[in-house]
């Protein structure tokens, strides 16, 4: 948990200062070569593109192999898994490789980045609907522990607030010129914020919920949680580079 807090104070560092025209600057500079290739839209972390995705998708996986049994929770457990781990992990990495990339690129990442964040938001709908219905099944009250409560306000964030931020900050949907010159900008940031600050908020509330002494599976259970861990590190290391890449660019150009 601290190293999830840590990394969420090193995104909302480095993002703040992060400027949009550093793709434009890019190509100015002539950054063909290095870690992210902005110019021929190639990844712009040090890693191939399978590297983040295989670990998403193996966690994913990894819970569905575990609980998914035909229980109302496995679907929770399952549809939470891919919602968050698998589509808003790989949601932000292709939104901060889209932000780093000039020219027609730069709009295919971003569609990219929505019809993937729209996914999660159906499969983390479908993993709530399930926990919800299994509890009233089984007259149980509704968010008691840690987890519940702060999984219902993560599910607040991904499927509500932040993704209105997203549909007024993308051009590409009109809604972003209709806004006030002075309210796009910050429209803009404030997505992006909210939606790195939900994501680790969901890593959080993950590993709570794999702490549950009703579920606990041994040595799958730290394998689950260590997944986790290492799939938060991998969404933060796009926006670390992302502080980098902006760093080698005004190096370059003094």
């Amino acid at each position: 948990l601290k190293a999830l807090l840590q990394l969420q104070a090193d995104i909302f560092t480095r993002h703040r200062y992060f400027k949009r025209n550093v793709a434009q600057r890019c190509n100015e500079l002539g950054f063909e070569q290095g870690l992210f290739h902005c110019a021929d839209n190639q990844t712009m972390i040090p890693l191939p593109d399978f590297v983040p995705f295989a670990v998403f998708a193996g966690t994913a996986g990894l819970v569905a192999y575990t609980y998914l049994n035909g229980s109302l929770f496995g679907y929770h457990a399952t549809g939470m898994a891919i919602g968050y781990m698998m589509c808003m992990g790989q949601g932000i990495i292709m939104s901060n490789k889209g932000v780093v990339t000039a020219g027609p690129g730069r709009l295919q990442h971003m569609k990219n980045h929505m019809y993937i964040q729209m996914l999660g938001a159906v499969m983390i709908c479908g993993g709530f609907y399930a926990i919800y219905r299994n509890k009233d099944i089984n007259d149980k009250p509704h968010f008691v522990s840690t987890h519940a409560k702060y999984g219902l306000a993560c599910i607040v964030l991904s499927v509500g607030v932040v993704p209105l931020g997203g549909a007024l900050g993308f051009k590409w949907l009109g809604i972003f010129d209709k806004l006030p010159g002075p309210l796009q900008a910050p429209t803009k940031q404030a997505h992006r914020l909210a939606g790195a600050g939900t994501y680790v908020m969901g890593m959080v509330v993950a590993l709570y919920g794999l702490a549950t002494p009703g579920i606990y599976r041994e040595k799958l259970t730290e394998c689950m949680q260590a997944a986790t861990v290492v799939s938060a590190l991998l969404v933060g290391n796009s926006y670390l580079q992302k502080g980098n890449y902006r760093k080698k660019a005004l190096t370059k150009s003094s």
